[in-house]
Formats: C-alpha cells, structure tokens, sequence
C-alpha cells in the first residue's frame, strides 16, 4: 500500500542461461486517491464534500478542480531502509483566472475578406458564435468555441474555417459591349464583335473587393473617307460606313468618271511566270467603296473596288436657271430673255456668261448684263400745240404713243416711242413730231 491497481505477470524465459539477466515484465498502473488535504490550500480551492475529490474551485476562479496523492521517499537512497515511502498532502490544480481567447482576427488562417464574424463579440470562457462567409462568398457557417475553462490567455479559439466559395458579382454598370446571357455568361452586345470573357478581380478598387472584369469585346467601327478625297468625287452615301457595307463613289455634277482596269494576258494556259498586264482606263459612273468586315480601328479609311478618277466635262446650268437668261434657239448663245435687256449703265460690261467652280467644286454658268426693261416719260414737247394726252405717264419699253396737234393747230400724226432695249427708267422716248 498505499497505491490500489492489477497485478502483471513477470516472467524468466525456460532456457535463461544468464545469472544478470532481468526478468521481462510490464508495470502495473497504481494509483491511490487518499491522501490528507493539504495543510494550507490556495485561495483559489474550496472544500466541498459533495465534490468526488472533497473541493471545487472558489468562486472568483474558474476551472475543474483535480486532486493528485503522491509518496515520496523518506530517507536517502544511499540507506538501507530505501525506498521507506510515506504519503504526501494532496496537491490541488485546475482552477484559475478566466481569460477571454484570442480573437478570431489574430488566429491563422483568418481573413478579413473572407469570413463574417459579426455575431462573434468578446470571447470570454465557454461562449460560442456563429462564423458566416463574408459577401460574395458563400458556404455553411461554422462554430467557434472557447473552452469553458479558459486559463490561458494566448488560447486560441477552437474553430474550423467555413468552406467558402465566391459568386463573382457583375460589373455594376456593366460596361457597354456585353449583354448577359446567364449566370457568369456574357456576350457582345450589338455593335460589337470578339468573344466575351470575365474574370474574378480582387481587390481591385478597396481590400476586399471582388468584381467580374469583362473582356474581348470590341466595338465596330465605321470607316470614314479620305480626308484628300478630290472635290470632284462625291462620297456622301458612305458617311458612317459601317464594317462589311458598300457604297457608291460617284462624280459630281459637270465631271465624267474614269478607271484604271487591269488586264492580265498569259502565254500559257494557268500559267503565271509568263504573265503580263496592262492598264487601260474606262468610262465608268462610279466605283464602290467599302469598310472591311469586322473593322474595329476608329478612323480606318475606307477601300475603293478601283482607282476613280473624275474629269471635268463643262459647267452645269444653275437649278434654278436665272429668268434674265435664255439660249437663242437660231445662234445657240446666251441672250437676255424677254422683259430684259443689256445694261447700258457706264461700268456694265454687258452680257456675259461664264463658268465658275462654287465651293462645292462643281461647274455652274454665271450670267451678268441683263436688267429689267424700263418704262419711258411722257415725251416733251411744246403741250401748248401738241396733244400727248394719248401717251401714259410711263411708256412701256418698245411701246409708241401718238402725237396730234392741239388746236387751233391742225395736222398730221406723230408718235412717241420707247427704244426696246430701254434699261433707264424715265428716259425720253424717241419723238417724231406731227407736221
């Protein structure tokens, strides 16, 4: 005594030959559980004899108590008596100071972005809170847990991490270019060509972002024309030239279109070492312009199907033509039509006709010499003995009056006349006088 506990056997082999040979055997387990109560126990102990070890632990302390009986060795090992063993106090442990664990924050492999903890204070001894995954990412929450008996300051809390998956949040806007077509898939929108792609970016604009960034998307882009188009050419059906469209390059009003076709000439059939060629030019009203099919660099030049080029044939007559001006059905020249005539002022240069370019490089007639008619005045004479009373105040221009003689004057009759060709409004009419 005074330890309780099975016996094990010890055994010396049959054939031991040996005189200093140890016998084989395994050591018992003995315990004892009597042993008097410690002279003077810690403040942190109580006595309690509805406890199975007779204490708990007081009440500003936390733990389990444990009770440990020992026998130590009475006299020294060099003594015959050895080992004389005698039993000791009890020695008490396992209550203490309650510390709250370590925070979850502190702990590995904690991330700030990746899980929720919101439901989880201050974890003092034996309390318990729900860990989350953190939005966008998703999985079932977890427990975390600080021993009820927390002693231990730098213990860390007893928690497994959640299996957290993210669900990548669309760009918001999303980006022009890209239309959504499911969960995670995207395509180009129209007015857009290439293949849509995202990717999971993180912590892109703050720590713990996440966003889908979309790519391979590019927009269409027109072409446009040549800035060093010739004037001469017009090109006003390709403005906003879409990828894969066509149109006409023609020329304008008073010029006539040419291209330059290339002529192949082989000696020998499908050959092409042999092969020759030439150029010959074509009348032709236009030529096609087109964009390429798939165009995405903003401000490509537009393709021409041929070399244009537009020679200038003569000028056109302006739209609406000038009621002034008509061409002579006998001579074929320009002539002031009816109701007009050459102005005869000092610095008129009479009729002209001619050809000028206007700012939109087409050919136009421009006429100048001819002005209204004008009426005549009454024609002067001596009213005391002719009567102009058959003549209007205004005289139309190739119109004549009559002249009498007033009496008592008698005679023949003259007349008055305005000169057709009269541009001068109140001149004099010619006058031929009664006799």
């Amino acid at each position: 005594g005074p330890y309780l506990g099975p016996s094990t056997p010890v055994h010396c082999p049959a054939d031991n030959n040996d005189p200093e040979n140890v016998a084989r055997f395994s050591r018992p387990v003995c315990s004892f559980f009597t042993c008097p109560n410690p002279s003077f126990a810690d403040p942190s102990y109580t006595l309690d004899v509805g406890s199975p070890v007779g204490w708990r632990c007081s009440d500003h302390v936390i733990g389990s108590v444990a009770k440990q009986c020992e026998v130590l060795p009475t006299v020294a090992e060099n003594s015959s008596d050895w080992p004389s063993c005698e039993v000791q106090e009890a020695i008490l442990s396992g209550c203490g100071e309650g510390y709250p664990c370590v925070p979850l924050e502190e702990t590995e492999p904690w991330d700030e972005c990746l899980y929720d903890i919101s439901q989880c204070g201050r974890m003092v001894p034996n309390s318990f809170c729900q860990v989350q995954c953190r939005y966008p990412y998703f999985g079932a929450p977890t427990f975390a847990h600080c021993p009820r008996f927390n002693q231990d300051p730098n213990n860390v809390i007893d928690w497994t991490p959640p299996d957290c998956t993210v669900d990548c949040p669309d760009p918001n806007p999303i980006p022009p270019g890209y239309e959504k077509v499911g969960h995670g898939l995207w395509e180009c929108s129209e007015g857009y060509i290439g293949t849509a792609n995202s990717t999971c970016v993180f912590g892109a604009t703050s720590k713990c972002s996440v966003v889908q960034e979309l790519h391979g998307c590019n927009k269409l882009e027109p072409c446009i024309i040549p800035k060093r188009l010739p004037c001469s050419q017009d090109a006003s059906e390709c403005l906003g030239l879409f990828p894969g469209e066509f149109c006409n390059v023609t020329c304008k009003a008073s010029y006539l279109g040419y291209v330059q076709m290339k002529f192949y000439n082989t000696t020998e059939e499908n050959s092409t070492e042999n092969q020759t060629w030439w150029f010959e030019t074509m009348q032709a009203d236009s030529v096609l312009g087109s964009c390429p099919e798939g165009n995405i660099i903003p401000g490509l030049l537009m393709d021409f199907s041929l070399p244009f080029e537009c020679i200038f044939q003569g000028c056109e007559e302006p739209d609406p033509m000038p009621v002034a001006y008509e061409l002579s059905n006998i001579s074929g020249e320009w002539q002031c039509a009816d109701a007009y005539t050459e102005d005869v002022a000092p610095n008129a240069t009479g009729l002209r006709a001619g050809c000028l370019l206007n700012s939109d490089c087409v050919g136009e007639l421009v006429f100048e010499g001819c002005v209204p008619k004008q009426p005549c005045s009454l024609p002067v004479v001596d009213t005391c003995q002719y009567d102009v009373s058959l003549c209007p105040a205004a005289l139309q221009a190739g119109s004549r009056c009559s002249i009498g003689c007033r009496l008592p004057s008698v005679g023949g009759t003259g007349f008055a006349e305005c000169p057709d060709d009269n541009a001068v409004r109140g001149t004099a009419p010619d006058v031929s006088l009664p006799t």
